[in-house]
């Protein structure tokens, strides 16, 4: 039985660019589409509407003027890659938005479900309101070092031959209880799972768990609570004898990597969602 419902799963998309040297597409990274309801009044889920937006890092999508999004198709064993054009050439704008919090390194990016619909591309999206757990959701839920998570992504190129399939990972939050403290200025909380490249962009998971210890709370859902962005390296030094200067580094993953929680994720959307309706009402 899996504890990972499938949409979760198909939120998740590769993120291609086209190498300059031999001109084929490789993955640079993941994303993953969220929604936000613009009727959430609406007491059937199945008659809320949604504007949905692609989320990566901002490092993923860096000096890039178009990037390609793949997607499943929802009848065949195929892919189809659509083009996303970044900056507008004419204006020199950025087609996108960037987190303004932090220097959090988080981006969201309009997407246009109609076009996916048209062609018979399986998508879906982890709601705002319904998926999430921010970082005070995670302090009532009692969210705690221990508590176990999944990573979905597509690390070292790994994207699959007839249709994109997440690499799941399981790990466990390392450290989070100083992202709760008061005033704090760390960005990030800390899990224990192996990420690569290609991993960055991937969404964080609450693993659901059946049953509870005592003295601890039982997690049944599974939710969205945040975006990877970089592994924590361990280095070490071989230092000259002669004059004492380092004369290599060695750098090894360390198998502890940096999230950022949704809040990140929310503030970014609603950043984009501004700049489309400005860049609407100006045409």
């Amino acid at each position: 039985m899996s504890m990972l419902p499938n949409f979760f799963k198909d939120a998740v998309v590769g993120i291609f660019s086209i190498n300059p040297k031999n001109k084929e597409k490789f993955c640079r990274g993941t994303g993953f589409l969220v929604g936000d309801c613009v009727n959430i009044k609406e007491t059937d889920l199945s008659k809320r509407l949604y504007y949905v937006y692609l989320i990566t890092n901002k490092h993923v999508i860096n000096n890039e003027e178009i990037i390609y999004v793949r997607f499943n198709n929802s009848n065949t064993n195929s892919t189809k890659d659509y083009s996303i054009k970044l900056i507008d050439v004419t204006k020199k704008n950025k087609l996108y938005s960037e987190c303004d919090m932090c220097n959090a390194d988080v981006v969201a990016i309009s997407i246009n479900t109609s076009v996916l619909k048209n062609d018979n591309s399986k998508y879906s999206f982890y709601s705002l309101e319904l998926h999430l757990l921010k970082i005070a959701d995670m302090m009532t839920h009692g969210i705690t070092e221990g508590d176990f998570i999944h990573t979905l992504g597509f690390p070292m190129n790994l994207i699959g031959y007839l249709k994109m399939v997440p690499i799941c990972r399981m790990g466990c939050i390392a450290n989070i209880s100083e992202l709760y403290e008061n005033n704090t200025k760390n960005v990030n909380f800390i899990i224990d799972t192996q990420t690569f490249p290609g991993n960055s962009g991937g969404p964080v998971i609450l693993r659901p768990e059946l049953t509870s210890v005592g003295g601890s709370k039982k997690h049944d859902t599974a939710y969205l609570i945040g975006i990877l962005h970089s592994y924590i390296p361990y280095r070490e030094e071989t230092i000259s004898l002669q004059t004492g200067q380092t004369r290599t580094i060695f750098e090894e993953n360390s198998g502890l990597t940096l999230v950022h929680p949704v809040d990140y994720i929310v503030r970014t959307v609603l950043l984009e969602a501004k700049r489309v309706r400005h860049a609407t009402s100006v045409k």
